[in-house]
């Protein structure tokens, strides 16, 4: 059965509206490569923790396959919220100037910047993708950073339930499970403040098996592969790909044959062929009159307002490509470990925190 208009406009405008602040037409990206001799992220079993030994029945009965236990996996950042108190007392010390700031003209009717953390959910309600986004409008720029789903970090928030570290990945469905539907990102956001120092502002959440239907919905997208692409159960070739959503989807997923930043890559082209196709198929008029279906759309998991969709929009049409930045956290700064249970993880260096907030305000 094909889609009405309605249906097909509202997920038109929720993976419009969720595109349009990641991946404007055109990114200056900054990748890196997995370092040499580091074993590959494949097939990566269920979110790894430390638990209590009194709830890990508990937690092992979760319907999301949420955990196993990993507690001899190392951590070697303290995270951000512990250095408070020295940060404090530096800043007390440092002297400070003055100076009159210079005038700027407003951009889309603002002057102000925001972060936003853009999630897609797996089928395990786990973070299959996480990234954040800055959003400058005084400048205006977007900075944006992707986060190794398996980042191995301190846990807070569930030391109820005796977890005490696991991937950054779990800590949305530890929300959604323990706290309540809709938790989730609060959850994960709370984890990304206390170990990196990062303040969000807002969430916007994806599901991924959502995608396909948004894809479709759209008619598909056209993604050009320099070198062909395969797992055990997908192969795509070299060349230009006409793409449904089920097989966009499984691109953006393959993962078997190399690593978690390659997938972060494919995700990418996926995201800006439908951008592409959004932005081709629909005027400014018609986008910003669905605006305000998607906010009162029920199933839409976000904070945003009206007011910074519209403007969104609005900075999408307006920035220049060179302001916008798309960077990967360098291989060098976090290493692969497996766990005696066959779990994979990427523990951080201590050098992450700062480069994740540089990198969205540099």
């Amino acid at each position: 059965m094909k889609p009405n208009n309605i249906t097909r406009k509202r997920h038109i405008i929720l993976c419009f509206c969720l595109l349009l602040a990641l991946l404007p037409s055109a990114c200056i990206v900054q990748t890196t490569l997995p370092s040499e001799g580091s074993a590959p992220l494949a097939l990566t079993p269920g979110t790894l923790a430390t638990i209590a030994p009194e709830f890990y029945e508990l937690i092992q009965a979760l319907p999301t396959e949420l955990a196993e236990d990993a507690g001899e996996a190392p951590i070697l950042i303290t995270p951000v919220a512990l250095q408070s108190e020295i940060d404090s007392d530096a800043a007390q010390n440092t002297p400070t100037t003055s100076s009159t700031p210079t005038p700027q003209a407003e951009v889309c009717g603002r002057l102000d910047a925001l972060t936003l953390l853009i999630l897609g959910i797996d089928e395990h309600a786990q973070a299959d993708a996480i990234r954040l986004a800055r959003i400058d409008f005084s400048k205006p720029e977007i900075n944006l950073v992707a986060i190794p789903r398996d980042f191995f970090v301190s846990v807070v928030g569930f030391e109820t339930y005796g977890i005490q570290k696991g991937r950054i990945n779990a800590t949305f469905g530890y929300g959604e499970y323990f706290l309540g539907a809709g938790s989730g990102a609060e959850a994960l956001a709370e984890n990304l403040a206390y170990n990196f120092g990062v303040e969000i502002d807002h969430q916007f959440v994806l599901h991924l098996d959502e995608i396909a239907r948004y894809i479709d919905a759209v008619g598909g997208v056209e993604v050009t592969l320099e070198t062909p692409a395969s797992d055990a159960h997908n192969y795509l070739p070299a060349g230009v790909n006409q793409f449904d959503g089920e097989r966009a989807v499984a691109f953006m997923r393959i993962r078997q044959y190399d690593s978690d930043f390659r997938r972060i890559d494919r995700q990418t082209v996926v995201l800006k062929a439908l951008l592409e196709k959004v932005r081709s198929d629909l005027s400014p008029a018609k986008v910003l009159s669905l605006i305000v279906a998607l906010i009162k759309d029920d199933s839409t998991q976000s904070d945003l307002t009206l007011r910074d969709l519209q403007s969104f929009y609005c900075l999408s049409q307006q920035i220049d490509k060179q302001d916008i930045h798309v960077r990967e956290i360098p291989s060098a700064m976090f290493h692969s470990y497996i766990t005696s249970g066959g779990g994979w993880v990427l523990v951080p260096h201590a050098e992450v925190p700062d480069y994740i907030r540089e990198s969205l305000t540099p």
